[in-house]
């Protein structure tokens, strides 16, 4: 192909300087194929420039709204007053959870727990750690709590045992628990208002009777009412 069109140059340039030299030649009517052909060479050479043209305007359009939507993307992220993803790693929590109760560290312990809890109210493992905690810090009514609602979301026989000894210790603390007093708040303008409250004293409740406000308010009447004191020395008498 190159050999081919080295050969043809010669003659291109003697035609070339002999249509130079009588223009005419070049309009005739033998020529008009070679003009015909030039012409076509030249409307195919503007089209491949326009389709060239064309595709570099799309080229700059594309890049330009590249270049438009990363401004875009910078302003977002540099936007003040934007709070930064929340992220929370409960395997995380629920080790140092671990490493607070053998440290001792009870409050930080309960403290990261309680945390744990509030995003996964329903993880046994989080509440049976909380459990051991109350347990270690002398509550067991609040161990006893934890413990039945961690068995309920995932039995664990393992913790069979230990529930049971919570529920012992709550069970005893109900047993021992002090006897609470009724208030006892007699009428104190009755005349038999005295005699009703001596009736109900029990000798070991004596103490506790004399602490009572009641009882006191009703002595300190009784002491300013000629009348009161009458009724208690006829009962006494009796």
């Amino acid at each position: 192909m190159s050999s081919n069109l080295n050969d043809l140059m010669p003659h291109l340039r003697k035609f070339s300087s002999l249509i130079h030299k009588n223009p005419q030649v070049y309009f005739s009517q033998d020529l008009e194929f070679l003009r015909t052909t030039i012409e076509q060479i030249q409307d195919s050479a503007q089209e491949v420039q326009d389709n060239v043209q064309e595709v570099q305007d799309n080229v700059q359009e594309v890049q330009d709204s590249a270049q438009e939507d990363a401004e875009d993307i910078v302003s977002d992220e540099e936007e003040e007053g934007l709070p930064p993803e929340e992220t929370f790693d409960y395997q995380t929590y629920i080790t140092n959870a671990k490493k607070h109760i053998n440290n001792e560290s009870y409050t930080e312990a309960l403290n990261t727990l309680n945390t744990i809890l509030q995003k996964h109210s329903n993880s046994a493992t989080a509440t049976r750690l909380r459990s051991k905690v109350y347990w270690l810090t002398n509550n067991p009514k609040d161990a006893y709590r934890d413990m039945c609602v961690a068995q309920q979301i995932d039995y664990d026989e393992e913790y069979h045992s230990m529930h049971m000894e919570m529920k012992k210790a709550v069970d005893s603390a109900k047993e021992t628990q002090p006897e609470i007093l009724p208030r006892i708040e007699p009428d104190p303008t009755s005349a038999h208002g005295m005699e009703d409250i001596m009736k109900n004293i029990n000798p070991q409740n004596l103490q506790s009777l004399l602490q009572n406000p009641a009882l006191m308010n009703m002595a300190q009447n009784m002491m300013q009412d000629p009348q009161t004191m009458q009724n208690m020395m006829k009962m006494f008498n009796r």
